[in-house]
């Protein structure tokens, strides 16, 4: 498979979403893309997955988190503060720094 772009990657592995992560550093390098994925702490846990070292894996890749909350309609970001814990569940956003798309997130904030 030859890719020219990947402007977006959405993973929905109940749990599974550090293994993807993990074997993607290459396509995270190369392409930059828009990373949305949930984490649901009873999944997460079941895999034996850690909020820790995806945040780790992302941040130390350059890129920076935000959490996506729905309202109706409506969607609003609020930056995930580094080092924090989650609980429940959350849809997560990721973006790289120099992405154009981050000035767009900080004003959704």
């Amino acid at each position: 498979l030859s890719l020219e772009r990947l402007d977006l990657i959405k993973i929905d592995v109940q749990g599974f979403e550090q293994r993807v992560l993990q074997g993607m550093g290459g396509a995270l390098q190369r392409f930059s893309p828009a990373i949305v994925f949930e984490y649901e702490d009873w999944a997460w846990s079941l895999s034996g997955s850690h909020w820790s070292v995806v945040e780790s894996l992302l941040l130390c890749a350059g890129y920076r988190l935000w959490r996506i909350a729905t309202a109706g309609n409506r969607a609003r970001l609020a930056q995930l503060r580094e080092g924090s814990q989650p609980g429940g569940h959350l849809e997560v956003l990721a973006l790289k720094r120099h992405d154009p798309r981050v000035a767009m997130a900080e004003q959704a904030v």
